[in-house]
C-alpha cells in the first residue's frame, strides 16, 4: 500500500491517485441542485455524483491514517470545483452558478403519486413517493 507522507492538500481523487497514493471510495451519491437563469429567471435542475473517499498517510506518530475527502461531479464525469457553468434551456444564456445551491429536500411518502409538480418541481422541496429520483427531472439543464 502506497500512503501519503507528507501532507494533501487536493480534493481531487484523480490526483491523489496520479500520485501513486492509495485512494478508497466509502460512498456514492447523486444530488440534484436548483438554479434560477440570471438573464431570464427560468428554473433549472442539475445533478452532480458525489463521492466520498479517502486516503492513506502517515500520522504524527508513525501510523497508517485515512483522511476523508469529498469529490463532485458533473453528469459528463468532469470533476467539479467551486464553480460551474450551466446552459439556460430557455434563452441560452451561460452564466456560472454557485456551487453552493441546496440539494433537494425529499420527504418520502409511500401514498403520494409522483406527478407532473414534481417532476417539473422549481424549488428543492417535495413530498412523493419517488424518494427525489424524479424530482425536477424534466427541468434538467446539460453543462459544459
Amino acid at each position: 500500500m502506497a500512503v501519503a507522507t507528507k501532507p494533501v492538500t487536493s480534493t481531487s481523487i484523480t490526483e491523489v491517485n496520479a500520485a501513486g497514493i492509495d485512494t478508497q471510495i466509502l460512498n456514492e451519491r447523486t444530488e440534484r441542485h436548483f438554479c434560477k437563469c440570471a438573464s431570464c429567471k427560468q428554473a433549472s435542475a442539475i445533478d452532480f455524483k458525489i463521492v466520498i473517499w479517502e486516503f492513506a498517510f502517515i500520522g504524527a506518530r508513525g501510523q497508517i491514517v485515512w483522511e476523508p475527502r469529498t469529490t463532485s461531479y458533473n453528469e459528463a464525469g468532469e470533476e467539479v470545483r467551486n464553480t460551474y457553468i450551466a446552459t439556460c434551456p430557455k434563452c441560452g444564456a451561460a452564466k456560472p452558478a454557485n456551487s453552493e445551491l441546496k440539494a433537494s429536500k425529499i420527504k418520502y411518502d409511500p401514498n403520494h403519486v409522483c406527478t407532473d409538480s414534481c417532476q417539473k418541481a422549481t424549488s428543492d422541496h417535495c413530498t412523493c413517493s419517488c424518494k427525489g429520483e424524479n424530482h425536477g427531472i424534466k427541468n434538467k439543464v446539460g453543462l459544459f
